[in-house]
């Protein structure tokens, strides 16, 4: 049963928004979107700038986050909501060197350098840089993290005013942990992490089993098979390493990563590690499903988990990096977009992937 609060700018909920029809995008530790109509009532009519609206499917709440925009309908008597996720937060930070420092007075530490289990380290971050232990001014109203189990492959970081939720998302692909934030009944929006699962044949949709309805999938050839690490130095003094992957598309496709700032081999041994997960061949689908049991988003599978889906002659098994709900008056239905949307997704030009690797190049080079 669907249901959504609406939470005044305490955190508190004030009611039930009567809602005619909502759509919600989950992202796996991404910024998630929602577009909730509801019957413009006394409740609704409160609900502007400030406000949050929390989407609950039963007991287990979807997603919650703050109003972005307010449509009244004065014909129809409705209004609809715009919103973001709470992850929201995350992407509205930077990552300081030292998070305990003022921005003038960042000169003790050149970089945030940490190393551990994918986890504690992102825990750590997310904390420092926008939770309970973040400068007064940076701390966001109600964020806090859950203590760290030590999950995760080992990461290091070392970082220099990057964006805390691209950062913290490229952390948890590389060690193998995923997360995100809702409001709690108590008003504390939680910052949680999980370990996907592999559940590629436990939760497999086909059109046999009327698991799919329709759906498109893609496969894409490596854009780096090759990367040459730059490290510190100049010239032949500078430290260089070389790391491969094999691919069956035939190419060797070289590239070379500058990371100038660091001359630590675990450092760059991750840098070259993360190229190539970024450059490897790749497999995406996008397809609407029947929701059935065995087969139930936020029961059976969540986000970051891998499941397989049968689109033609093709199986494809990767994680699920999206699910788009919504809800009418004859229930739910689901939209799931499998494979690295930061690789492949149509939805993003090749263009668009380009320029924003450019982007990140820059923001580099101006905080060395």
């Amino acid at each position: 049963m669907l249901t959504v609060w609406a939470i005044d700018p305490a955190r508190l909920r004030r009611g039930h928004l009567k809602v005619t029809a909502c759509t919600a995008v989950l992202r796996d530790a991404d910024v998630g979107t929602y577009s909730v109509t509801a019957a413009d009532d006394d409740l609704a009519e409160r609900v502007r700038d400030g406000w949050r609206l929390a989407i609950q499917d039963g007991t287990a709440t979807l997603l919650s986050g703050p109003v972005t925009g307010v449509s009244p309908d004065l014909a129809a008597h409705t209004v609809t909501f715009s919103g973001v996720s709470d992850l929201i937060y995350l992407e509205d930070r930077l990552t300081y060197p030292d998070p305990a420092a003022a921005a003038e007075a960042q000169t003790a530490a050149a970089y945030y350098v940490r190393t551990g289990p994918a986890e504690t380290v992102i825990r750590d971050l997310i904390h420092l840089n926008a939770g309970t232990g973040a400068l007064a001014d940076r701390q966001v109203g109600g964020l806090t993290v859950t203590t760290s189990q030590g999950r995760g492959a080992t990461v290091k970081t070392n970082l220099r005013m990057k964006n805390l939720l691209e950062e913290a998302r490229a952390l948890g692909r590389l060690g193998g942990v995923t997360f995100d934030a809702v409001q709690e009944a108590s008003g504390q929006i939680v910052v949680r992490f999980r370990v996907p699962r592999d559940l590629s044949r436990s939760v497999r949709f086909t059109d046999r089993n009327g698991g799919v309805e329709d759906g498109t999938y893609a496969l894409h050839a490596p854009t780096a098979t090759t990367v040459l690490v730059g490290g510190q130095g100049e010239g032949t003094a500078r430290t260089i390493i070389e790391r491969a992957q094999v691919s069956t598309w035939g190419r060797r496709i070289e590239v070379f990563k500058d990371q100038r700032d660091t001359n630590d081999a675990a450092q760059l041994e991750q840098s070259a590690t993360e190229q190539l997960a970024e450059g490897a061949a790749a497999a995406t689908a996008s397809f609407s499903v029947e929701e059935s049991p065995g087969r139930v988003f936020g029961l059976d599978f969540l986000l970051g988990d891998t499941v397989s889906v049968d689109l033609g002659a093709a199986t494809i098994s990767e994680p699920v990096r999206s699910v788009e709900l919504a809800w009418d008056g004859y229930g739910r239905t689901a939209s799931l977009a499998l494979g690295d949307h930061d690789q492949a997704d149509d939805k993003t030009p090749a263009w668009v992937t380009r320029i924003r690797r450019l982007d990140a190049r820059v923001r580099d080079m101006e905080v060395q």
